[in-house]
């Protein structure tokens, strides 16, 4: 009788054991998904940014390049009203 009180004591405290670390693997795994998920949220707005920041730059260069070809084609107007004026064609 008492060889059977014992095993059910160290049964009821394997299967406490066991309890705890099935917690603490749960714990663990919950803890490990919330890192990831966070590690994932940061990455993601980290190339969101990096996107806007990219398309803020190549809208940048577009503007600079039409100043550009205004600034050409004002030259060339200016230099082609220098010409007609030196050289009348009539």
């Amino acid at each position: 009788m008492e060889d059977h009180a014992r095993a059910r004591a160290e049964n009821k405290e394997f299967q406490n054991n066991l309890l705890c670390l099935k917690k603490e693997k749960a714990e663990q795994d919950a803890n490990r998904w919330e890192q990831e998920m966070a590690l994932k949220q940061n990455k993601q707005e980290h190339d969101k940014q990096r996107w806007n920041e990219e398309y803020l730059l190549r809208k940048e260069e577009m503007q600079l390049r039409r100043e550009e070809l205004r600034l050409l084609r004002e030259q060339f107007e200016h230099q082609k009203a220098r010409l007609d004026s030196a050289h009348p064609h009539s």
